[in-house]
Order: structure tokens, then C-alpha cells, then sequence
């Protein structure tokens, strides 16, 4: 499949495979989006992106036109396993992996695996405190709530700049540069993912988030990408990623948020082809002193 010219075809196009994005020709490249989004969080990118690379971006999950639940709890390892079934589909043995958010630890538990190459982590969760997890728990039942009791008033209403900045607030801080037609599609992804199994995800049995175990091993040249305004993804979360992982280096976006994508995608688009470049050897066995 490749990308065509507007939203509306690209739409028709990935929607032929649940919500599966596949475009452009290279050396593959996957994007995993964050919670409560759809593959369509990556649309200002994607044009840079397929230029020289083979895209491949798939729905989670319990999110908007993404794989149906399975019948146990959802967990993280779940949603890596459904990114894996979509490697093997299209033949991308061991791609390099771009993650935001909760994107971003299911990337690391791909590259755990072998299934990653280079890794660019954007506002990644798996470093958060207790009381940040809950926190962010917390923010995603409020913010799927309220979508879900105001999406009829506010579909309209994102046609105005000012209303998209102020009510993408939480991940962008120049929403009013959104796109209406995403803006919309990423409200409605939000009411129709299923929050409390993603919730539930980010939960052990003591009521805290799950974090990346055995960072230490994973050696994958790592870059970690960070808005200076994201409240999720927060400077200390990204400290512990820089001690633990042995090949990682940390931009901080100025003037962006938990989605960097949207606030400014070709800088975004540009990190991610300049951190990609290079070919290192793939899996958990690639050497820390790999050129990051």
C-alpha cells in the first residue's frame, strides 16, 4: 500500500487492514502509537517519513479500528504481541521501532525481544513513579470520560484553531496547527478505545504501573525524545531511562508537548531519519558501544 495525496484516501487505504498504515519503500520502519490514539497520531509525519522508508503503523489493541481484545487482562506484553504478529505479516524480521508513550515501552519490550534495531522513544512511559502512574491512570479515565459525554459539542466546535489548541492542551501545545479532520478522528479515537483495559495494563497488582524491567540489557542505540512541557513524560522519568539503558541519548523538544509529532513533525520526522541512518546488528546482543 502506499500514502495518496489527502487524509480522506490515506484513511480508505490503511483501513483495508484494521487500521493498519503501510506506505512508502526502504528499510523498515514501525511507529506505535500512543493510548487512546489510532495509527492516524502519525499523519503529519508520514509524508517525510514514506519518502524513504517502508512504514508500517498499527492500531493497538482496545483502541479505535485496532486487533479485538483478548479474553484474559490486558497487558503490555499483549500489545507487543500483537505489534509481532504484525512484523511477521509483513515480513519486518527486526525493523527499527518508534514509540510514543505507551508506544514507546511496547518498543522496548520488542527490542527485549529481538525485534528491534534502533529505537526512538518519544515522552516513553516505563520510568514513572507510583504517584506519577497514577497520576497518568488517572488523566486517561478523565480524559476518556469527558470525551465520551462531550463528543457530540465538541466535533464541531474543533473546526475553530483556538478550540483545537485548548482542547488538545494535554499532548500539543500548538493545536490550533492540527489539522480539524485529525483533531476530530483523534477525539472520536479517544471516546471508542477501551480505557479501562488499557488502565489495566498500566496497573500491577499492587495498583501501580508496570516499568521496564532489565533496562540494563537492553543495548539497542536508543534515542529519547521528550516535549520540555510533557506532564507524563517528565525529566526525571527520562534521567532514570539515560542510567539504566546503556546506549541512550536524550533531545529535548523545546515548544512541545507528550506529542511532538503534532506540535512539529518535520523536526520529529528529521531525529528519527538521522537517528535511523545507521544499521547496527539487531536484537538484545548489539554491542553498548554502537554509534547512538
Amino acid at each position: 500500500m502506499r500514502p495518496t495525496g489527502g487524509h480522506r484516501e490515506r484513511e480508505a487505504l490503511a483501513s483495508v487492514r484494521r487500521g493498519v498504515f503501510r506506505g512508502g519503500e526502504g528499510r523498515p520502519l514501525v511507529l506505535l502509537h500512543c493510548a487512546m490514539a489510532t495509527w492516524h497520531v502519525w499523519e503529519r509525519v508520514l509524508p517525510t517519513l514514506v519518502a524513504s522508508r517502508d512504514v508500517l503503523a498499527p492500531t493497538l489493541p482496545g483502541h479505535l479500528g485496532g486487533p479485538p481484545l483478548g479474553r484474559g487482562p490486558l497487558t503490555v506484553a499483549d500489545l507487543a504481541d500483537s505489534v509481532e504478529r504484525e512484523l511477521d505479516a509483513v515480513g519486518f524480521e527486526c525493523p527499527d521501532i518508534v514509540g510514543n508513550s505507551l508506544g514507546g515501552f511496547v518498543a522496548f519490550e520488542l527490542a527485549r525481544r529481538g525485534r528491534a534495531r534502533r529505537i526512538v522513544a518519544i515522552g516513553s512511559m516505563g520510568m514513572q513513579t507510583d504517584d506519577q502512574a497514577r497520576r497518568i491512570t488517572r488523566r486517561i479515565a478523565r480524559a476518556h470520560r469527558v470525551a465520551r459525554a462531550l463528543e457530540p459539542a465538541l466535533l464541531p466546535v474543533l473546526a475553530l484553531p483556538g478550540a483545537r489548541r485548548h482542547l488538545l492542551r494535554d499532548g500539543v501545545v500548538r493545536g490550533d496547527l492540527v489539522p480539524a479532520g485529525l483533531a476530530r478522528h483523534l477525539l472520536h479515537a479517544g471516546t471508542r478505545c477501551d480505557a479501562p483495559s488499557l488502565i489495566a495494563a498500566m496497573r500491577t497488582a499492587d495498583g501501580a504501573m508496570p516499568r521496564l524491567e532489565s533496562a540494563s540489557e537492553i543495548a539497542n542505540p536508543t534515542l529519547l525524545l521528550r516535549g520540555e512541557h510533557d506532564a507524563a513524560a517528565t525529566g526525571d522519568q527520562m534521567v532514570r531511562f539515560l542510567t539504566q539503558l546503556p546506549n541512550a541519548r536524550l533531545i529535548t523538544l523545546r515548544g512541545a508537548s507528550h506529542c511532538p509529532q503534532l506540535d512539529m513533525p518535520d523536526r520529529v520526522a528529521t531525529e528519527i531519519l538521522d537517528f535511523t541512518r545507521e544499521v547496527p546488528p539487531c536484537g538484545p546482543s548489539v554491542q553498548t558501544g554502537s554509534s547512538a
